[in-house]
């Protein structure tokens, strides 16, 4: 169900009939206490090859999908939007530990290119040994339109070797409201 722009009531306008207040009172009230979002998880880790960005793919479960936005089977990488408006993303990579590289990266790309502005985190780490997992993230709004997808991806300078995105790394959109 989407939001309908209700109507303006004046003195002496059309009856408020049932089905009125139904679909612009009713409706929007329960489109506004279930918006559409979605939730993802990674519950295994994933090999991110040295130099390219690489989608997060999320084969399990979805922890929330609201609005049929993810699919485990085809594209799991991807969240798709049903509705069109503002989305607050928020992604989170959590990589595990390695002694190589220095550069560890989280974006979002939406529609396959990476949104300006939008890096939830880039660490360049210094030389020495890393030994503890680094975990990077961050929300920001989005305007998205019906069909445009956005995705977590992960860039990493092992020098040659993939390094882990590990279980607890998490990706999701939640509707906030109309497009400006």
């Amino acid at each position: 169900m989407a939001w309908t722009t209700p109507q303006t009531v004046v003195a002496d306008s059309t009856e408020l009939t049932a089905a009125l207040w139904n679909e612009q009172v009713r409706d929007n009230t329960n489109f506004l206490y279930t918006p559409p979002m979605c939730a993802l998880g990674l519950t295994a880790s994933q090999s991110i090859p040295h130099n390219a960005f690489t989608a997060l793919s999320f084969t399990a479960a979805d922890e929330i999908d609201t609005d049929d936005m993810h699919s485990t089977s085809v594209n799991p990488s991807r969240i798709t939007i049903n509705t069109a408006g503002v989305y607050m993303v928020s992604g989170l990579l959590n990589w595990g530990a390695s002694a190589n590289g220095t550069d560890r990266v989280a974006s979002v790309f939406k529609n396959g290119s990476e949104v300006g502005g939008f890096r939830p985190g880039a660490l360049s780490l210094p030389s020495y040994s890393v030994s503890t997992s680094i975990i990077l993230g961050a929300s920001h709004p989005m305007n998205l339109a019906v069909g445009d997808y956005i995705e977590l991806r992960g860039y990493q300078t092992s020098g040659g070797g993939a390094l882990n995105a590990i279980s607890g790394s998490k990706f999701s959109a939640v509707w906030i409201g109309s497009a400006p």
